[in-house]
């Protein structure tokens, strides 16, 4: 081929400033590749940077971003493609393209060829992103389509940021046309040659193809000028004279390519046999057909699209077997494990059946697991698959059920896994163990609880690992550690968390372990070691940022778990906006639970340390609005639970008891995971409280106990801690301060709450105060003493007053300290009883006992002295 440099078209990429975004629309055979070849080598020439990417056969719309975000060397990337069609997904890539791309040294070129097989509206908003930035980055977008981009253009039009290539400007000039006619070394006359170059209107393929012609004497000028068709019918007729050239057997050897994505020797080899694919190759050099390299390996090309598309339509008019060769290619690839390409070509022949058998052979579902691109269309076209036949693909099937489930389709997803567990051979041990896993696989999409004989069976279903493939075994260990997690069993959570991050390295699917971080980060919190904690979630946190970019879904999530602990340790976060921020930001995304629950939980903490109780209810709106629109039952029963938390901490007791009553009516059904099963209060927790509140001590006291020998709540230290403070509150409120002291003692012996600081202050000022008076009679050098001056120092922080003597130390009732309250807001006896639904006679009874306990006479110097003792405080609660 020859080749004429394009130095008029290539003016405006090197003008100053560069324009935002340059399209150029042409049909196939203007030259588009051939621009973009000689703007990639002026770009060389000047040093400048360039990122270019090209599909392939099976390429969809999410590769873009991933080819895009390969090219400028981030990888990693896999692990946000959990649901790689939805547009939000394309907003986190869109945020982290951005931010590496202005974080380069100097300007550069983003290049995308065949813009068409990439079109879609989250692409087109991906590069109107892109091109409209403000400020504006040191970036040009360079976008090459057969068809219209369909990139809003109007803005940058008038601002001068946008040059427009269309079929039109890429025609040849005279001049060019006459550079390729001397390079051609046809001895062709000028004038006659002009008048070709005007018959054919400039089109680039015409004028090689002819060129072609004649200088292999195969057409005289005159029938080139005599010729009546349009210009793709002139195209065709010069393919058809080019091959026509060639012998019948080397003919009907060139029409066989027709079958190949692209030509690649070791392919052509096996189908054709060695001598026949070396032929053709000669043969395509020989005759000088336009080509273009394609993939990677050596020697592999595609012929031009105008050439294609005739030996297309000649092979079919020959009936030459094309779907034999596809078939014979699928087999050949298939024998070298490229299992995606294999099933590309067995797509190609139209027979589902074959596609489906060798992503059987495959592993089936396991591709999804391997990340290739094009992986996600292949298992779309494979689900048109008649579902007579899925009795003997079960694997491929569940590759179409997980498929389905990670583009959000989760009906879809159930149903292909009933379908194909109806029609699944009995006798199939290992294909039985794969629907066990693939079905424990759909209850965590669906937020549903895996049952403990399920979790039991899939852990002897590896039992022996030597008998089980790389990428079951990492999957089925990441399922068994999250579920571990959701049973509170931590230290399985954290033991089978690491065994699958290596599972999933040996098996080449890193992306597949992206996520267990966040599950052995959280098993580590609440199984008591914080430290551990932290650092597992701060080095995920940076390895996110550096791999994924600050605004990457898993680094929002991975940055709320650590938000958590450091509020747990009585800090506030380095930035509390960020997490209003990312529970928006994920509640309108593909997070699970527990990234919201943890969002969730640790903004209300803070409202309440701030003593902002209408905060705290605008974040459960918040959640409630989520909760309704993701159809997450479990984030309205947390919602609920912290509702009525709220209220109790914040003396509302008749409203706290009716929404208790409404949630003992509320039935869940047995699938479903309990909604506090590690954050938030059980029922039976905020039962007490109430009982507290009304003074019911001994009541609430067995509801505690109880709670506090369930071993799932022993093995979860936050609550253990929480759980038990509310117990020792109890205690000083019936007066029975030395079990409370000898309870205070053993919690600091047995948990690290040095570590878990906050619940001492959550638990409102009595137990502040009781606290402060039990640590100053402690031999600082003690265990128990190191252990509890920390949550003592924050103590002090937070209630001043909780410093006063042994002698004054007072506790308030629930429905005392709501008096006190109300008496504070200047209200008299008839109104304080009317917002209490009391009588008169009542609150001057609990105004008796107040001015009795705090040694006063006068509402004025009942209300001075609970202000100075803490006793109003609004952190944490009245009571």
């Amino acid at each position: 081929m020859f080749e004429v440099p394009r130095e008029d078209l290539l003016k405006p990429f090197a003008r100053t400033p560069a324009a935002s975004l340059i399209t150029i629309e042409a049909p196939a055979g203007s030259g588009k590749t051939t621009l973009l070849r000689q703007l990639r080598e002026q770009l060389s020439r000047r040093g400048l940077r360039q990122v270019h990417v090209q599909p392939g056969a099976d390429t969809d719309e999410p590769d873009l971003l991933q080819n895009l975000l390969d090219a400028i060397g981030v990888s990693g990337l896999s692990a946000e493609l959990e649901l790689p069609h939805r547009d939000d997904a394309f907003e986190t890539f869109t945020d982290r393209f951005v931010q590496e791309l202005t974080s380069l040294a100097g300007h550069t070129f983003v290049i995308v060829d065949d813009f068409h097989r990439y079109k879609s509206a989250s692409a087109i908003k991906l590069l109107t992103t892109l091109a409209h930035l403000e400020p504006r980055p040191p970036v040009t977008i360079v976008v090459a389509s057969r068809a219209a981009c369909d990139i809003p253009v109007s803005a940058l039009r008038l601002r001068g940021r946008l040059v427009e290539l269309d079929q039109r400007s890429l025609k040849f000039s005279e001049r060019e046309a006459n550079a390729l006619r001397e390079m051609a070394g046809t001895g062709l006359d000028k004038a006659i040659w002009t008048a070709f170059w005007k018959k054919v209107d400039g089109w680039a393929v015409a004028l090689q193809l002819a060129l072609i012609l004649l200088r292999e004497r195969k057409i005289g000028i005159s029938d080139l000028l005599n010729f009546s068709g349009t210009q793709r019918e002139m195209a065709s007729y010069l393919s058809q004279l080019i091959v026509d050239g060639a012998s019948e057997q080397d003919r009907a050897l060139l029409y066989t390519a027709a079958a190949f994505d692209s030509l690649r020797p070791d392919v052509t080899g096996a189908v054709l046999g060695r001598a026949r694919a070396d032929r053709l190759h000669d043969l395509i050099a020989t005759l000088a057909l336009p080509t273009e390299i394609a993939g990677k390996q050596p020697g592999e090309i595609r012929l031009h699209g105008v050439v294609s598309e005739f030996l297309k339509a000649r092979a079919q008019s020959k009936r030459v077997d094309m779907r034999a060769l596809q078939a014979n290619a699928a087999a050949f690839l298939e024998s070298s494990g490229e299992w995606r390409k294999a099933i590309r070509y067995g797509l190609s022949t139209g027979d589902l059946a074959l596609a489906a058998g060798i992503a059987e052979r495959g592993g089936g579902w396991r591709l999804v697991y391997r990340g290739e691109e094009g992986t996600p269309r292949q298992f779309r076209d494979l689900a048109k698959m008649p579902r007579e036949l899925y009795g003997n693909y079960p694997r491929t099937v569940l590759g179409l059920s997980v498929s389905a489930a990670k583009r959000g389709e989760i009906d879809l997803a159930l149903d292909l896994l009933e379908k194909i567990a109806a029609v699944a051979d009995p006798a199939d041990l290992a294909l039985a163990a794969e629907l066990r896993l693939i079905s424990a696989l759909m209850d965590l999409y669906s937020d549903r609880q895996t049952s403990p004989e399920a979790i039991e069976q899939l852990e002897k279903d590896i039992s022996k690992d030597t008998e089980v493939d790389a990428v079951r075994l990492a999957l089925t260990q990441n399922l068994l550690c999250f579920c571990s997690l959701q049973a509170a069993n931590f230290k399985a959570a954290i033991h089978y968390g690491r065994l699958s991050v290596a599972a999933f390295r040996d098996a080449r699917s890193d992306f597949g372990a992206a996520h267990l971080p966040l599950h052995i980060g959280q098993a580590e919190f609440f199984g008591g070691q914080m430290d551990n904690a932290r650092a597992t979630l701060q080095q995920h946190s940076e390895h996110c940022v550096e791999e994924l970019g600050a605004t990457a879904d898993l680094t929002l999530m991975t940055q709320a778990l650590l938000s958590e602990t450091i509020i747990e340790q009585g800090a506030n976060p380095p930035d509390r906006a960020f997490l209003r921020e990312a529970f928006i930001r994920l509640g309108k995304r593909d997070s699970w639970f527990d990234p919201l629950a943890s969002l969730l939980v640790s903004q209300i903490r803070l409202a309440l340390a701030d003593g902002d109780s209408t905060e705290a209810e605008v974040i459960l709106s918040q959640a409630e609005d989520i909760a309704h629109r993701r159809h997450y039952h479990r984030l309205l029963g947390l919602v609920r639970q912290l509702r009525i938390e709220i209220l109790l901490k914040s003396g509302q007791t008749k409203d706290a008891e009716q929404l208790l009553g409404l949630a003992a009516g509320t039935k869940v059904s047995s699938p479903a995971y309990d909604p506090v099963n590690l954050r938030g209060s059980p029922s039976e927790a905020l039962q007490a409280r109430l009982l507290l509140d009304k003074g019911a001590f001994g009541e609430a006291l067995p509801l505690l106990d109880a709670l506090l020998a369930d071993p799932a709540a022993a093995r979860n230290a936050q609550r253990s801690i929480r759980l038990s403070l509310q117990k020792i509150r109890t205690l000083v409120a019936m007066e029975d301060t030395g079990k409370a002291r000898a309870d205070l003692e053993r919690l600091a012996l047995t948990h690290r709450v040095d570590l878990y600081r906050l619940p001492f202050v959550e638990e409102g000022p009595v137990l502040a105060r009781f606290m402060s008076e039990h640590i100053a009679g402690l031999d600082p050098q003690s265990l128990i003493h190191r252990r509890l001056a920390p949550a003592s120092d924050l103590i002090a922080r937070h209630y001043p007053g909780a410093q006063a003597a042994p002698s004054e130390l007072v506790h308030l009732t629930g429905t005392e300290a709501q008096v006190i309250s109300l008496l504070e807001k200047g209200k008299t006896n008839k109104e304080i009883a009317r917002d209490l639904s009391v009588t008169v006679n009542t609150v001057k009874f609990h105004l008796s006992n107040i001015f009795r306990k705090l040694g006063v006479s006068t509402r004025t110097a009942a209300i001075t002295t609970c202000r100075e003792q803490g006793l109003l405080s609004a952190a944490f609660g009245r009571s």
